[in-house]
């Protein structure tokens, strides 16, 4: 299954269990916005995206980078959780790049197509 169809449908699987329209995207806090802007859902899911690929191209190991979110207590945390879990796993299936442009670019790029795919808007 391609990545883009596999992302797809966790997201529609999340958005469904949660009752959750992008459309009319909450505010969330995200301890990963180290500039304290307030992200909608689906911007601070990209923004997590972007982030994990940053961390596999500079060499992270997959196993720590999945090692350090919380254990979920509530089953929306859960169903978050294995979406994040899901898009961790999707970076580490992206090649390895040398140049640091190219890393940046690599993992800006999944970090948008990661947003279109939560707005619905992929294609």
């Amino acid at each position: 299954m391609k990545l883009k169809n596999k992302l797809l449908s966790i997201f529609a699987t999340l958005l469904l269990s949660c009752q959750y329209s992008p459309v009319h995207a909450q505010v969330v806090d995200n301890p990963l916005n180290a500039y304290g802007l307030e992200l909608t859902l689906c911007e601070s899911i990209a923004d997590f995206a972007e982030d994990v690929s940053n961390l596999r191209q500079n060499g992270a190991k997959y196993e720590d980078v999945i090692a350090l979110a919380p254990q979920p207590t509530t089953q929306t945390e859960k169903d978050i959780k294995l979406i994040l879990d899901e898009i961790t796993y999707a970076a580490w299936q992206l090649n390895v790049v040398e140049s640091k442009y190219d890393k940046a670019y690599l993992s800006e790029e999944f970090g948008k197509q990661v947003y279109l795919v939560c707005v619905g808007d992929s294609k």
